[in-house]
């Protein structure tokens, strides 16, 4: 029993210890200037690809701040894939002058088939590389009028991909779509910036990306529930390089229900489990052998690593050894240690308030530090970042229980109909 306590503090420790560099990314992602790229010409072709399951209410705004795009419009094509739709997303799509494919395979109805399938369609009819890059958006985004341009010039840098900032166009709505807009703003914090700063690939987030023609020559072949995650461990373990372009805007709309949130973070966490458990051995053989990006297959592992799980494990096995033990020297009846309930409440009651006290000075940071990216009056904007915490809160019940869970993509119904126009900075 004392040798099992060993190693699983030793495991802990080093878990811990490993992924300590995280606190870096913080501090550099608070105090830091977003990187910045030259500006570079306007020569590359680029094809913008929009994956849609009944979105008539907002794909128009979409294709409408994509048309208004400062980049010469001849050097840009949008393709559409309308996903089993039963409404008039095709139709939308067209009248902006979309090249639209419509797919009707509804046992297979999920982002990452939808996408296969569009690919063979340009492999088909143009041929991927004829297209120097491709920008990924979902029909509920909205964009800036300089996105694109602003991408190109990141994409110049040498990238192979570029993410663009993520923001949330409907913040203020409730407190739901405030904690998924802080959730995405953190990452900017966390991740995407101090990455950037140290000159090290990020990650892919679900929409407002570039790819370069090269890295999917093939076609589209990530089709797992996080398809993004699924794309981003496998260009980082080719050694490719994953930028962070922050002048390019995106506007995302958020969930504003809790049945939603459960249902789409349930598959975040089961897809990026998958994600884990097929690439933990390649990410880790890249950290010895991927030349140029080591740290990156290192960090892109602790990305992904299930802490909650690897946690809930340990104390299982702790638990289960402690009940064997017991048995096994005749001492079943101790197993349960008298203990000072008082006591025990009181340092219960401790340690939640530190929790929710250092979520709530996470929340602070982002608040701050992306003010201006926030559209959100101020008094509103302090209310949501003294509730936050309970998105935070739910990743570990959560983590849990998609283990337990057969999980399915299901769409998000998407509604908010705001012009890019609309979108301001309310304080």
């Amino acid at each position: 029993m004392e040798v099992l306590n060993i190693v699983i503090k030793v495991l802990s420790t080093a878990i811990t210890v490993l992924s300590a560099y995280k606190i870096l990314y913080v501090v550099i992602g608070v105090i830091s200037k977003p990187k910045t790229f030259e500006s570079a010409p306007a020569g590359r072709k680029y094809a913008l690809v929009v994956a849609a399951r009944n979105e008539e209410a907002v794909l128009g705004k979409l294709l409408e701040s994509l048309c208004a795009q400062t980049y010469p419009k001849e050097l840009l094509q949008i393709f559409v894939v309308a996903d089993n739709c039963t409404d008039s997303t095709a139709d939308i799509a067209r009248r902006y002058g979309a090249s639209v494919y419509e797919r009707h395979e509804p046992e297979r109805a999920r982002k990452g088939y939808a996408l296969n399938f569009l690919f063979k369609q340009i492999k088909r009819d143009y041929g991927i590389e004829s297209f120097d890059g491709y920008l990924f958006f979902d029909a509920d985004n909205v964009v800036n009028s300089d996105y694109v341009e602003q991408m190109n010039n990141a994409f110049a840098s040498g990238a192979d991909a570029v993410v663009g900032y993520r923001n949330a166009k409907n913040f203020s709505q409730n407190f739901v779509s405030a904690a998924y807009g802080m959730h995405f703003m953190g990452a900017s914090i966390s991740y995407h910036r101090p990455r950037s700063r140290l000159s090290l690939s990020t990650h892919i987030a679900g929409t407002g990306y570039l790819l370069s023609s090269a890295l999917i020559k093939d076609g589209w072949n990530f089709e797992l529930l996080t398809e993004d995650t699924q794309a981003t461990l496998s260009f980082i373990r080719q050694g490719k390089r994953i930028e962070y372009c922050e002048a390019a805007e995106l506007y995302d709309e958020q969930p504003t229900r809790l049945r939603t949130v459960f249902r789409q973070r349930l598959r975040w966490s089961k897809g990026r489990m998958a994600c884990f458990f097929l690439n933990a051995f390649g990410l880790i053989g890249g950290i010895f052998k991927t030349a140029g990006r080591r740290f990156s297959c290192y960090d892109m592992f602790f990305y992904v690593f299930p802490g909650v799980v690897f946690t809930a494990a340990m104390a299982l096995v702790k638990g289960t050894a402690t009940l064997i033990d017991h048995f096994v020297s005749g001492s079943a009846v101790d197993i349960m240690p008298k203990t000072d309930i008082k006591s025990s409440l009181i340092a219960l009651a401790v340690s939640a308030l530190v929790g929710y006290a250092s979520h709530v000075i996470r929340g602070v940071l982002i608040a701050v530090r992306e003010r201006k990216h926030i559209n959100c009056p101020t008094k509103k904007l302090v209310f949501y970042v003294l509730i936050w915490p309970w998105f935070d809160v739910l990743n570990g019940p959560i983590t849990l229980a998609c283990l337990f869970m057969h999980i399915s993509w299901k769409p998000i119904k998407h509604d908010a109909v705001i012009d890019i126009k609309e979108i301001g900075t309310s304080r």
